[in-house]
């Protein structure tokens, strides 16, 4: 038996009806609905069951159908996203890497034991910094050159065009110096504080990108869930197959290569956790999708 405690995002309200838009819209009705005539109808929020879960805070896609009543939940998903791996670092900085240790080969250190300023130096030395950025002219060099990237994620949501959507994974590797995970909480609200701060400070369009948030580990996609109402979030889960990239690295329910908690052991499992948890969907290795098309 554990217990995680998530605590509520403090110093920027992220809230319905806020400066920064939903992913999703109130339910619209037919006009003269007899069960409701009016075109305005309860947000779905209102309109949650009596458990306490996350459909308090941030309420799933629904579409639903009965004889005399039609829900319709729009979404403001639809574009071209690019896909971006965040961790923090040892100073609560987000920025841009994919891999569990830092390249560079005379020690083994991950984001989370060097400060925003050492990780910085490092990717400017090795030419991986903005300047990596400033070379891109097309979407398909975004895709292609993007996982190289090391940047802080403030930085890199100012170069970002604003035409591209951003999907975010979060993951918290530990600590190699003291084998340790970072704070879930301060970890998360560092990721949120900086998406609210840089897009207000853009204004314009930059203030309502679109973007959406994913994990590997379920406590992570859990805290993004409850702290806000205004990003949705994704389960990411690879159904107890170890990656290729990290071939027999033991599985960790906390890292990319989750596979040996429950909710990462198979698809029913995470789906389940997916929608108890109220999360907008899943992310599952297309691979094992097209061998048993079934599960689609």
């Amino acid at each position: 038996f554990s217990a995680h405690v998530i605590t509520p995002f403090q110093g920027i309200t992220l809230e319905v009806g806020g400066a920064v838009e939903t992913y999703w819209k109130s339910l619209t009705l037919p006009q003269g609905n007899p069960l409701h005539p009016s075109s305005q109808s309860l947000p779905p929020w209102r309109q949650s069951p009596g458990s306490m879960d996350s459909t308090h805070t941030s309420p799933s896609i629904q579409s639903t159908h009965t004889p005399s009543l039609h829900t319709v939940t729009l979404s403001s998903l639809s574009g071209n996203y690019v896909y971006a791996v965040v961790q923090v670092t040892r100073d609560l900085q987000p920025v841009l890497y994919g891999e569990r240790l830092l390249p560079e080969s005379s020690y083994d250190l991950g984001v989370a034991d060097v400060t925003l300023a050492q990780f910085d130096a490092l990717a400017n030395r090795l030419d991986r910094g903005e300047q990596l950025i400033r070379r891109m002219t097309s979407i398909q060099d975004w895709y292609r050159i993007l996982p190289q990237v090391m940047l802080p994620l403030s930085r890199f949501v100012q170069l970002l065009p604003v035409q591209l959507g951003l999907t975010l994974e979060l993951a918290l590797y530990p600590s190699q110096s003291i084998n340790r995970h970072p704070d879930l909480n301060l970890s998360v609200n560092a990721v949120f504080r900086t998406i609210k701060q840089t897009s207000s400070s853009l204004g314009g369009a930059f203030a309502r990108r679109r973007i959406a948030f994913t994990s590997f580990s379920h406590r992570v996609c859990a805290a993004l869930n409850w702290k806000q109402p205004n990003y949705p979030v994704f389960f990411s889960s690879r159904c107890g197959k170890a990656s290729k990239d990290h071939g027999s690295t033991p599985p960790d329910p906390d890292l990319r290569d989750a596979g040996d908690d429950q909710y990462s052991s198979n698809v029913a499992e995470g789906v389940e956790f997916a929608k108890t948890s109220n999360l907008l969907g899943v992310f599952f290795d297309s691979e094992l999708l097209l061998q048993v098309p079934s599960l689609i």
